[in-house]
């Protein structure tokens, strides 16, 4: 993901799906959205986040890796108001997610993506968005439909 990522100029983050029979939401919960620990469920973390699990003895666990304030739930990708507005051109991130300062962002998908979602065939990947020099290529991919961001660039 690391060496993906840099090749290809994207934000990595890890998707988590999660069950623990101990939260505690004031270690656990940086959304600023109100606590629903149940959105812990599935987590996003990021790139940094995971390698410091995967480099720290004893750290590859909910406790550490939700411990950190980059750590999020899934949903915060598509309904804080903060990385919304992120998404809308302000730029004011929330901790953890400055490096949405230097994403790209489009305001339509690549044409190969775009045409899978609508014929239900994957053909090839657009060299204009995915790196050659990486043979990796994402096993799934993202669309959030988020109507009122072209409205307010």
């Amino acid at each position: 993901m690391q060496s993906y990522s840099y090749k290809n100029n994207a934000l990595g983050r890890y998707c988590f799906y999660n069950y623990v029979k101990s939260i505690k939401p004031s270690k656990h919960w940086h959304c600023n959205l109100p606590a629903d620990l149940t959105q812990l469920g599935c987590s996003i973390a990021t790139l940094s986040t995971v390698v410091k699990a995967k480099n720290t003895r004893g750290y590859r666990n909910f406790n550490c890796i939700h411990s950190e304030v980059s750590t999020l739930p899934f949903r915060c990708l598509v309904a804080c108001p903060i990385i919304l507005s992120v998404y809308a051109g302000a730029n004011r991130f929330p901790t953890g997610f400055e490096d949405y300062a230097e994403a790209q962002l489009f305001e339509s998908l690549p044409r190969n993506i775009q045409q899978s979602i609508e014929t239900g065939y994957f053909q090839e990947w657009d060299s204009n968005f995915y790196s050659n020099e990486i043979p990796y290529r994402p096993a799934r991919i993202l669309v959030a439909e988020l109507p009122y961001w072209s409205n307010q660039r």
